[in-house]
């Protein structure tokens, strides 16, 4: 669970996540403090899907699926569109709406100068009101890649951060950002769905969360 400050410009920032173990919460209603834990940037899940082919001087490029990608959006999902380089060529794919595993399905066409082996992807989330969000990226060195022949193969997402950075991010989280007190229960449905239903007490607002 997440909790946003909206200011006057309607700019949504995190103030900081809260963690409930399933397994602490029962069927009957109980009120808890829970620590407020910092967001964390700079978190990276899931794989994008591509299937290259490189030519003597094209390298095509089929944007295929991306899986189990990062929640960057309130509604627990992402908008994702990728991003694709090579040298100074830039292309950029359609944005999905609202889901974690997109399909793209789109193609893309590099002409291929001299020196030139590297392709670089970076998927992101796209906003209206503020700044897109980085999903992650990778780079691929296709120098190797057999000549006509489709490679198709799922690549990990990675952080732009080293893995220090990232670590040192981490750390913070550990800072003190205060407590908020929550009334939770467990519904459960009968197609075997689990609805977790939290009331934070202290300011009389209500959120329902939904797990699978």
């Amino acid at each position: 669970m997440y909790l946003y400050n909206a200011n006057i410009d309607f700019i949504i920032e995190p103030i900081g996540q809260v963690d409930i173990p399933l397994k602490t919460v029962s069927s009957t209603k109980t009120e808890t403090w829970y620590p407020l834990k910092k967001v964390v940037a700079g978190v990276i899940t899931g794989d994008i899907l591509l299937s290259i082919v490189r030519k003597d001087k094209e390298l095509y490029v089929k944007l295929r699926d991306g899986r189990n990608l990062a929640s960057a959006d309130p509604n627990g999902k992402s908008d994702p569109y990728v991003k694709l380089e090579v040298g100074t060529q830039k292309k950029k794919s359609k944005i999905i709406k609202k889901t974690l595993n997109p399909t793209f399905n789109e193609e893309f066409t590099f002409s291929l100068k001299k020196g030139e082996s590297v392709l670089i992807v970076e998927v992101y989330d796209w906003d209206f009101l503020v700044g897109d969000d980085f999903l992650g990226m990778f780079t691929i060195d296709f120098s190797e890649f057999p000549v006509n022949t489709p490679i198709e193969k799922f690549y990990a997402l990675e952080p732009k951060m080293l893995p220090d950075a990232i670590k040192a991010e981490q750390d913070k989280s550990n800072t003190d950002l205060g407590k908020i007190k929550l009334g939770c229960s467990l519904l459960v449905s009968y197609t075997i769905c689990i609805f977790l239903i939290c009331f934070c007490t202290e300011m009389s607002y209500s959120v329902n969360m939904f797990i699978l």
